[in-house]
């Protein structure tokens, strides 16, 4: 259940997504992002959930520093080749 209401609409977006770009940050590149087109599926608790590779470098990446991005388009909204209209979202800290 999500109890966050400013949640639901990136949720809402990332349900109906099926690829985002996963970055993690690199560990042969001192830091630096390492991003890659990878599909991924929600939990019911609204968690974006990712089947890695013990091979792949995003579960390297990972292993040793686990902050990560992932990044969606909205496909119906890029389509009109207007990405200034399209919804944006930012997680406040605090």
């Amino acid at each position: 259940m999500i109890t966050n209401e400013r949640a639901i609409p990136v949720i809402n977006l990332l349900n109906r997504e099926k690829n985002g770009v996963l970055s993690t940050l690199s560990k042969k590149m001192g830091g630096w992002p390492f991003g890659s087109l990878t599909p991924f599926a929600m939990t019911a608790e609204g968690d974006p959930m990712f089947l890695l590779s013990g091979l792949a470098e995003h579960t390297h990446n990972i292993m040793a520093d686990p902050r990560v991005s992932l990044f969606c388009r909205i496909h119906q909204l890029w389509t009109i080749h207007r990405p200034e209209l399209a919804p944006r979202f930012w997680e406040m800290p605090g």
